[in-house]
């Protein structure tokens, strides 16, 4: 059956936005006029959480983890500790940007094998 007829992609979509919304919000400490977001990162941890929910239809909580490592919660500073440590000893190569190219490859072997294959 076509996804519009079924509605799905739809009610995945509504719920990671709500919980992404919802991130957002908390993200605001208090005393602060505003709060900036890296809304490329945002959407990369929306399109993991969107992709695994809907291909394998179980959550991986992408952005869960991704809000928590800005909160700078006492649990995540050692999590913080090793990506810096990563971050300085990675491939120059890895750091580059991926291409459109790319990009569809990746997108089009998620749709049609799935993310466990």
């Amino acid at each position: 059956m076509p996804l519009s007829v079924t509605g799905k992609a739809n009610i995945i979509i509504n719920q990671l936005c709500e919980e992404m919304m919802q991130h957002w919000i908390n993200l605001k400490q208090p005393g602060d006029k505003e709060t900036v977001i890296n809304i490329a990162a945002w959407m990369r941890h929306f399109t993991a959480d969107f992709i695994a929910v809907f291909t394998a239809e179980k959550r991986m909580s992408f952005m869960k983890y991704y809000y928590q490592k800005l909160k700078n919660e006492p649990l995540t500073e050692e999590i913080l500790d090793n990506e810096k440590f990563i971050e300085k000893r990675i491939d120059p190569s890895l750091k580059r940007p991926m291409t459109d190219d790319e990009i569809r490859g990746l997108m089009v072997d998620a749709y049609v094998a799935g993310t466990d294959t």
